[in-house]
């Protein structure tokens, strides 16, 4: 792929995923609490997450699971989580309501081609490049990035056309609407994604994917279809949790089963990213209450 426009590589720092895949917990309530813990004494900051879909106890407790490796990898300490009933309690050592947020991330990746893309929030007129279906065209046109009330969650089924909105302000404020085409490479089919610093060519933080069989044979052909359309017909959008992450420029079809995210990243962004896309939630969670030091 080619490179991302502007600083659409970036992750908000909120965005501090950790990658976690088995499970722990019982159906029990949870066990009381500590305030205080070992590691030098802090107090525990504790976190009830409750699903925002009707979930089975084994979904659930695979969730926990996921939430207890990646807390743990995020260097959180102390780290217990329980299912409690229908929902899951967490406790840390010093934890923020903000790195609780965090863990709840869902993480759902979906590569969409661009079928459309305009600045947004940046007063009438603003140039649209491409040309947006008839059906969503209201939508789109409607769509305006620059407030914040309206960079939610757009996408429905993964066959159908949506709108979205760039995860961070490309330039200077500058937010980008997105018209997307169905999607194309589902997230489940990434087998596994990683962090790396890439100093032999300056390229600094990126995120190496690596696609299962059913990814790779995807990702080739969508990649071999857009390299021959001119822009921004030629870009994938990478859209994780309703956002554009980046839409990269294909310049010829990715053969290999392995494909690379890059943008201005942190080690941490890139991280985030990683583990986001290695491993979503089971369920959609809600922070629904905390209690911090």
């Amino acid at each position: 792929m080619g490179s991302t426009r502007g600083g659409l590589g970036v992750l908000l720092v909120s965005m501090v995923l950790l990658t976690g895949c088995s499970g722990q917990g019982g159906g029990s309530p949870a066990a009381p609490v500590p305030r205080a813990s070992a590691t030098g004494g802090a107090a525990r900051a504790v976190a009830t997450f409750t699903p925002k879909r009707a979930a089975s106890p084994s979904e659930l407790q695979e969730t926990a699971g996921q939430l207890q490796k990646r807390a743990a990898a995020l260097g959180m300490a102390g780290v217990q989580v329980e299912v409690s009933g229908g929902s899951i309690t967490a406790s840390a050592v010093g934890a923020t309501r903000e790195r609780f947020a965090a863990l709840a991330e869902q993480g759902q990746l979906g590569f969409r081609p661009v079928l459309a893309l305009a600045p947004s929030g940046v007063g009438g007129g603003a140039p649209v490049q491409g040309a947006a279906p008839a059906g969503p065209t209201a939508a789109f046109g409607a769509l305006d990035c620059g407030d914040p009330a309206q960079r939610t969650n757009r996408q429905s089924a993964p066959e159908a056309e949506v709108v979205a909105c760039s995860h961070a302000a490309e330039q200077q404020g500058v937010w980008y609407k997105f018209m997307l085409g169905p999607v194309s490479v589902d997230g489940k089919d990434v087998s596994a994604a990683r962090a790396v610093l890439d100093d032999r060519n300056g390229a600094g933080w990126q995120v190496d994917l690596s696609f299962d069989a059913a990814g790779a044979k995807a990702f080739a052909d969508v990649t071999g279809r857009l390299a021959a359309q001119v822009p921004p017909g030629n870009e994938f959008a990478i859209v994780v949790d309703g956002a554009v992450v980046s839409h990269p420029y294909v310049a010829s079809a990715i053969t290999g089963g392995a494909a690379v995210i890059s943008g201005s990243f942190t080690g941490d962004e890139a991280r985030e990213l990683a583990a986001q896309i290695s491993d979503r939630l089971t369920v959609a969670l809600t922070l629904t209450d905390t209690t911090t030091p």
